[in-house]
């Protein structure tokens, strides 16, 4: 999104709030994680559309994390693929109920 409103608007359009401390209570680390890796995944598809060449590999698209089971650790491989969602203003749902509001 920043880098959509950065292309469009300019850096000016852009701010920076300072939170002082912020915790997330709707998920645990590891689904933050996920969505983070996918958030980067989306980022650098971005990148690639721009510069016309796919440098991400297939291999870089699964994301390694530890874990631990009775005192055993393992290394769990998970596939994370980023999905990019179109603007709010055009989902067709949103457009209607954002009518019926006004």
């Amino acid at each position: 999104m920043l880098i959509d409103i950065y292309e469009k608007y300019g850096i000016s359009a852009i701010a920076q709030v300072d939170l002082l401390k912020r915790i997330h209570h709707n998920q645990p680390l590891e689904a933050l994680s996920k969505m983070s890796a996918v958030i980067l995944q989306a980022v650098i598809h971005k990148l690639e559309t721009r510069i016309d060449s796919p440098f991400l590999d297939e291999v870089n698209k699964t994301m390694k994390m530890i874990r631990v089971k009775d005192g055993n650790y393992r290394l769990a491989v998970e596939k994370v693929v980023e999905k990019e969602r179109p603007p709010m203003l055009e989902v067709q749902e949103y457009i209607e109920r954002h009518l019926e509001l006004y």
